[in-house]
């Protein structure tokens, strides 16, 4: 196994930024069978989410969307999608209660990863205290203007138990600031590293109150990373 160095290549700086911490309170009770509301934020000492503001604060965006994990029964999940927040710190994502069906065998907590991929699962450890999620890291991104390319930038969060509604999440991997100084268009630009794994699939293993740590096979692993910029104009 070898540890995963970088994921996104991103023409921005993520300096000074400044995350609040969410104080919706916890939902005691949700009925079974029915949806919620999960009010998703971010360690204060973590810097990451979707998109940035000109002040290079980093917030949500329209059209985000992430998975929950619910029980152990054949990767059962599910989506969350953004309701409110698209351009501030805090987003409310609309998505099932976690206890659901009665068939599901519940995990002890709530899982969540952003962005949604269908493909991705998650098997907790014995005591359901520990989380391995298998996804890929993607090798091409999209350009975004200021900012990067939408749902280019992972997190994972998990609940203390499955009452709660509020989480916090970890960015998983790194960022790079890539500054091109000319007056010509640029289609595309390709970060190959010589040792390092930069994309493909990857397990992370997730825990409440704990970093997650990001791993992927040597012989599965790319070493490049290709940012699409369809043209972008230098001045």
């Amino acid at each position: 196994m070898k540890k995963l160095s970088f994921l996104s290549l991103l023409l921005i700086a993520f300096t000074g930024c400044q995350i609040e911490e969410l104080e919706t309170p916890v939902q005691e009770t949700i009925p079974e069978n029915e949806m919620a509301t999960y009010y998703v934020g971010i360690d204060s000492d973590i810097e990451t989410r979707t998109s940035l503001s000109n002040e290079g604060k980093i917030l949500w965006s329209e059209g985000d969307k992430m998975n929950v994990f619910f029980g152990i029964n054949n990767n059962e999940k599910d989506a969350l999608v953004l309701m409110g927040g698209a351009g501030t710190e805090n987003g409310s994502f609309y998505g099932p209660y976690i206890a659901t069906p009665d068939d599901v065998e519940s995990l002890h907590q709530t899982v969540i990863v952003y962005p949604y991929d269908e493909n991705m699962t998650c098997t907790p450890n014995e005591d359901k205290t520990e989380y391995s999620i298998a996804m890929t890291v993607p090798s091409v991104q999209q350009y975004a203007k200021g900012s990067f390319g939408n749902g280019a930038y992972p997190m994972v969060g998990v609940t203390k138990n499955t009452k709660e509604v509020v989480i916090s999440t970890k960015n998983l991997l790194s960022g790079m600031n890539v500054k091109i100084k000319g007056d010509v268009s640029i289609s595309k630009i390709v970060l190959t590293s010589a040792d390092l794994a930069l994309a493909g699939p990857a397990t992370v293993v997730a825990a409440y109150g704990k970093a997650p740590v990001v791993t992927v096979e040597e012989s599965t692993a790319l070493n490049t990373v290709e940012l699409v910029c369809d043209g972008v104009q230098l001045n």
